[in-house]
């Protein structure tokens, strides 16, 4: 029967450019650096904790035992990630704000009016 799905006007299809290799690239070391910074801020807290008792940590949290405090550490780097991934996006947002698309509706003064219906 039809092929109608498989039609699209030329002016419609995206054409959007391949992204560099290289940019992947400072994602990964971007996702490896935050990693290792959040992994050796729970490190520093769990030795500061140890001197200041800011917090009760309970002995349970201590396994594996070569390994101490490995859960709260890797949940330190998890939000790290999460908190710089965040602010590096807000960041990338300010400094190159996104530009409106070919289709995108900038101004609605540009259409005309719609007809008025007639009893």
């Amino acid at each position: 029967m039809g092929g109608g799905h498989e039609f699209q006007i030329e002016a419609m299809r995206d054409k959007k450019k391949p992204i560099h290799p290289m940019w992947a690239g400072v994602g990964c070391f971007m996702l490896v650096g935050l990693s290792t910074a959040g992994y050796l801020l729970g490190t520093w807290f769990i030795t500061a904790n140890g001197k200041q008792g800011w917090i009760l940590l309970p002995s349970e949290l201590a396994v594996p035992p070569e390994n101490p405090f490995l859960f709260i550490k890797l949940s330190f780097a998890l939000i790290v990630v999460l908190l710089g991934s965040a602010i590096l996006s807000i960041l990338y947002v300010v400094i190159h704000p996104p530009k409106p698309g070919r289709f995108d509706v900038i101004d609605a003064s540009i259409f005309p009016p719609m007809p008025k219906r007639r009893k």
